[in-house]
């Protein structure tokens, strides 16, 4: 059983000479999600889940018992850590406080407080109403690690205070230690590891607001990993007080994940009852929290390699949000929190969620047009980008079969489209494609299409 909660936290936290054809394709990008079921539990004694289980009404409920107990914040000794920006090469000393504070355990459990241990960051420059940031680490990990400093040091230079802290049951704080408790198969607030770190996410939140400091309406929320599962759940539940979440390596959807037998914990996933998938798996998936109509603007940010989420997820988890105000930079090649230059893509999507800059581009594949020749094939590609900032630069990414990454570059044809052509062997019969482009800010930041799919 050990082992089996183990990888299912992993997967928690964690493309001459014969007649042409031609076809004109327009991409559709839907996805019903439905919680229907008339599969029977195999205990139905031990959770309780009807058809039109909501995940939000849920904690709508359940919010008075975690904001019933008081934070009791208490500050602890001081340091410092030395940062240096990869891509200007500046030197930053940030100074922080420890911060202890308490989240609700689980329901009947005999000690009723977990005490939270964090690390409250300070910018530079500390103003009379600075923004503020929640930053969440990954399974198993702690606030003080050099992950959770890289992700903090983009707030911090933009004059944020960051609250990280350990998760419970990890680092200094109190609390069980995973992975015991997350497969759990009887009541959710009682033996569910992710309820710990939902309340805790809460409660770092209500720290956050709580210092008089910080602007409590310029509140950001991120997280890496297992810890941008906790992003996205916070900002789900309490996204009116929240003005942006960015998610670093973690998509929901994960049933589909179970398609790619590639990806970490996919052999005990598929043991799992299909009662699960329909019962107790509509407390844990992202994509059952993200149709929150209070979820602020939310950026993704992820590799096409990583270990444990394959880029299908997307399109699941995009769709999920039923808003507009939802953007992605994929790295091709990129792997699980191995994120490289995406500073100024953080802060270009910050300075369009708090000040009065433009919002991150729209892309949108308006065609696809194939052409089939003797001894090769042609994809010919239409894109048209929205974007209130001037754009230098637009590729395709494009992998045969699920393979090494490729790229392109895109001919500006006039207005707001751009369009190329690849060329591919007749043997490669799967395409997997994205267009990236970078605009006229900073370094250039880079911001993504959703992922596409298509067979010659």
């Amino acid at each position: 059983m050990k082992n089996l909660n183990k990888k299912l936290v992993i997967l928690l936290i964690f493309f001459s000479g014969s007649l042409i054809t031609t076809n004109s394709l327009m991409f559709t990008n839907t996805l019903n999600i439905s919680t229907d079921s008339n599969l029977e539990m195999d205990n139905p004694n031990s959770i309780n889940t009807a058809d039109d289980f909501d995940i939000l009404d849920y904690w709508e409920g359940e919010m008075s018992r975690v904001e019933a107990v008081d934070v009791n914040i208490a500050y602890g000794d001081t340091g410092s850590f030395e940062y240096t920006n990869p891509d200007t090469r500046e030197h930053f000393e940030f100074d922080y406080s420890e911060i202890y504070f308490d989240s609700p355990n689980w329901v009947n459990d005999p000690d009723t407080i977990i005490r939270i241990h964090g690390l409250l960051m300070y910018p530079e420059n500390i103003g009379s109403s600075n923004p503020g940031c929640l930053a969440m680490h990954g399974w198993d990990q702690q606030a003080d690690i050099p992950t959770i400093r890289t992700i903090a040091a983009h707030y911090l230079e933009m004059g944020f205070m960051v609250l990280c802290y350990d998760a419970p049951g990890c680092g200094e704080s109190e609390g069980i230690i995973p992975p015991e408790g997350v497969y759990f198969t009887g009541v959710f607030n009682e033996e569910s590891y992710t309820y710990l770190t939902i309340c805790a996410a809460i409660q770092g939140l209500r720290v956050l607001e709580s210092i008089t400091i910080i602007d409590n309406s310029k509140i950001m929320v991120t997280g890496a990993s297992f810890g941008a599962f906790n992003a996205m759940w916070l900002s789900s539940i309490c996204g009116d007080r929240i003005a942006g979440v960015i998610s670093l390596s973690a998509l929901g959807d994960f049933a589909e994940n179970l398609n790619h037998p590639d990806k970490e914990g996919y052999n005990d996933l598929i043991l799992l009852p299909p009662s699960y998938w329909n019962n107790e798996m509509l407390y844990l998936d992202p994509i059952y929290y993200l149709k929150s109509p209070n979820l602020p603007s939310i950026l993704w940010i992820f590799g096409t390699n990583d270990e444990y989420f394959h880029y299908d997820c997307l399109e699941g988890t995009y769709n999920a949000v039923i808003h507009d105000n939802k953007y992605v930079r994929i790295n091709p090649n990129g792997h699980h929190l191995i994120l490289r230059n995406i500073g100024d893509t953080v802060k270009f999507f910050i300075d369009s969620v708090l000040n009065p800059y433009p919002d991150p581009p729209e892309i949108e594949l308006i065609s696809v047009t194939k052409e089939y020749f003797l001894f090769f094939n042609r994809m010919t590609f239409e894109v048209e980008i929205d974007s209130g900032t001037a754009i230098d630069s637009v590729e395709i990414h494009f992998a045969y079969n699920e393979k090494m990454w490729w790229f392109k570059s895109l001919t500006h044809s006039g207005g707001n489209t751009w369009t190329c052509f690849i060329n591919s062997i007749k043997s490669e019969d799967k395409i997997d494609f994205l267009f990236d482009l970078e605009l006229d800010y900073a370094e250039n930041p880079l911001f993504s299409s959703v992922m596409y799919a298509e067979e010659y």
